[in-house]
């Protein structure tokens, strides 16, 4: 009852976003927004802190790498800019189950995914619910995930997709067969541990861990409890 009229309130909502969900594409030409410009900042110095390149022992030049819950995908340029570094040409595939999330300019989520998979090599976007996806995995990032219900229903989903240890679950299989890793953040030290306790259920085992602190005039207010988990 606690949580019933927002609930409703967001499957509503989120009904009427997938069926209206055309929006203007956005040229390649467009300059890509400077809060996002911020972002790839703050998102490179966590890759660097948690040390994500020493986790990992590719048998491939081209992982593939999926951004679970990608939002507009943003940090594609980021993620690929980490994995040159290395000589890795990375496979990126952006994932974000609310997509057609339409911004105050009238575009929407997928209209940047789109725009941001194009500013990369080898980049795609998907509008889909990340448990429908049957592609192996190198790397996964689920950053932030929604393991409470109160996060998730403000920022407007149902609770019908509130499904945690099903989205371990499901990446753990896809990450397994590549002997591959899972890059955790929580904003909080609560949501960290929730996130653990169902990542080593499953049978992830814990990797490198770093705390990343925003800055007085970071874009990304909330800390980031991060860690790599490996299959």
């Amino acid at each position: 009852m606690k949580y019933s009229i927002l609930n409703i309130k967001n499957k509503i909502e989120f009904f009427v976003r997938n069926r209206l969900s055309w929006a203007p594409s956005i040229p390649h030409s467009h300059p890509i927004p400077t809060s996002d410009l911020a972002l790839h900042d703050e998102i490179s110095e966590f890759l660097i802190a948690i040390d994500l390149i020493s986790a990992v022992n590719f048998n491939t030049q081209s992982p593939l790498v999926a951004d679970i819950g990608a939002r507009n995908f943003g940090f594609a340029p980021a993620y690929e800019n980490y994995f040159n570094k290395y000589n890795l040409d990375p496979q990126l595939f952006g994932i974000e189950i609310d997509a057609h999330r339409r911004l105050q300019n009238g575009r929407t989520r997928a209209a940047y995914g789109k725009y941001f998979a194009q500013r990369v090599k080898n980049g795609s976007y998907h509008a889909m619910d990340f448990l429908n996806w049957k592609q192996p995995l190198h790397v996964a990032f689920l950053l932030h995930p929604f393991v409470t219900v109160e996060p998730l229903l403000s920022w407007g989903l149902p609770i019908q997709h509130l499904n945690p240890y099903k989205i371990f679950e499901h990446a753990y299989q896809l990450l397994k067969s590549q002997k591959g890793i899972l890059i955790l953040s929580n904003p909080s030290l609560e949501e960290f541990n929730i996130s653990l306790a169902y990542a080593t259920d499953i049978g992830f085992t814990r990797g490198n861990e770093t705390i990343w602190s925003p800055g007085l005039e970071s874009v990304q207010k909330k800390s980031r409890y991060g860690i790599i988990l490996h299959t």
